[in-house]
């Protein structure tokens, strides 16, 4: 049973179907997929200036240098994409909650596939980087905005990733950093598990290069 202010929130946010679908293509129609800088800048702006207008203040940390080994994508420009940090604290807050989420895909942003899709039953939606993770993302701000608009005194402050598909190699010091800032809750809105259960857990992976000589 949804309480009276929880009801309040998800009227807001059904009353926003139809932009947040909007919206939501918009981003996917960004091909920020391989490490293409033009569209990685292009999807960080579109996300800080929406949490901007919720009081929160960017902080742009540059992109470590990734280890000379690792093999560039066909597409990527060499380049280290920076990591942001969107803060709004409140000293009226219980809570702290650090937010993360990574703008690129693992699309080719020269592909065919570009476009949102929505089934005929309005249930399903598909296009690149819909669920991994620009949907999450959309979920997560439109939950602050609704959270703003009913007054919630809630603190947090949104992880933006550039480059979480190849590694997080420019960003990992960047993000344990801020993961280490006093955050009482973290949230990461990757996609549910095919049933719509939420996701707790989620294995990793490691790349390491093996150099032998031959004497």
């Amino acid at each position: 049973m949804l309480s009276a202010f929880e009801q309040r929130i998800s009227a807001d946010i059904a009353s926003r179907h139809h932009a947040l679908v909007q919206a939501l293509a918009s981003w996917v129609a960004v091909p920020s997929g391989r490490g293409h800088k033009p569209a990685l800048d292009e999807m960080r702006g579109m996300l800080v200036d929406r949490l901007v207008k919720l009081g929160a203040v960017p902080a742009e940390t540059p992109g470590a240098k990734a280890p000379t080994w690792l093999r560039e994508g066909p597409t990527s420009t060499g380049e280290s994409p920076p990591f942001v940090g969107c803060r709004r604290r409140r000293d009226d807050a219980n809570a702290h909650i650090l937010l993360c989420g990574h703008i690129d895909t693992v699309h080719d942003p020269s592909g065919a596939f570009r476009t949102l899709s929505i089934a005929s039953d309005g249930n399903k939606a598909t296009g690149p980087g819909c669920a991994d993770m620009k949907g999450g993302l959309l979920v997560a701000i439109a939950a602050l905005e609704a959270l703003a608009g009913a007054g919630a005194p809630i603190s947090w402050s949104f992880a933006i990733v550039s480059d979480e598909e190849t590694g997080t190699f420019h960003a990992d010091a960047a993000l344990r950093e801020e993961s280490a800032r006093g955050y009482t809750h973290g949230l990461v809105f990757e996609p549910a598990l095919p049933d719509g259960r939420l996701v707790i857990a989620r294995p990793g992976s490691g790349q390491i290069m093996i150099a032998s000589r031959v004497r």
